[in-house]
């Protein structure tokens, strides 16, 4: 029996290895989309779409650290066990619970919320504004370029059109994709 590979992009999401700007331009120019200046002018905002997801990053993971336990059944709680040894981890869990948010101070919790993303944020400031073509939601970065110009072609042609660009320009990306594909094929 074959064991499964794994293949382990270095990238945010598939579409990421799709964000080249070159490509997406000319794309773009080609379906003669209104609203596209300059490719500098384009390639900024690009970046610009891109960068502003920081702000979604670091909220999700500063909440990560400050959320109270979840209050949700786990299947390793049942298996296996009786109902009263159910209910006694269940209640056990939500008086925690309670016992934490009866201290809750809205106020005190905002302001450190808030602190935590301002120093998250100037953390990962330098990472977004250097990698942002591998950091960001890929999927969300198409669906912004479509919100912001009118692309009149469905989004699974336009990244099939992107991908046939790069590929035939046989982009860094391109390179990249084909590479990691290659060695997750020989390895099986």
């Amino acid at each position: 029996m074959n064991n499964p590979k794994i293949l382990q992009w270095d990238r945010y999401c598939l579409e990421n290895y799709l964000i080249d700007r070159k490509a997406l331009f000319d794309q773009l120019t080609e379906l003669n989309v209104q609203n596209l200046v300059s490719r500098g002018t384009f390639e900024d905002q690009v970046k610009s779409l891109a960068v502003t997801q920081l702000n979604e990053f670091v909220a999700k993971e500063v909440y990560a650290t400050l959320e109270p336990e979840s209050p949700g059944l786990r299947s390793t709680e049942i298996a296996r066990k009786e109902y009263p040894a159910i209910a006694e981890t269940l209640a056990n869990r939500l008086a925690s619970i309670k016992s934490e948010l009866d201290s809750f101070n809205d106020n005190e919790w905002k302001d450190k919320f808030i602190q935590l993303c301002q120093e998250k944020h100037a953390e990962q400031t330098k990472i977004w504004n250097d990698s942002w073509n591998k950091v960001c939601n890929g999927k969300r970065l198409i669906d912004d370029i479509y919100r912001h110009y009118t692309v009149k072609q469905s989004k699974f042609e336009f990244k099939r059109a992107i991908a046939r660009r790069i590929k035939s320009e046989q982009s860094e990306d391109w390179t990249l994709v084909r590479a990691k594909i290659s060695d997750a094929l020989s390895q099986s």
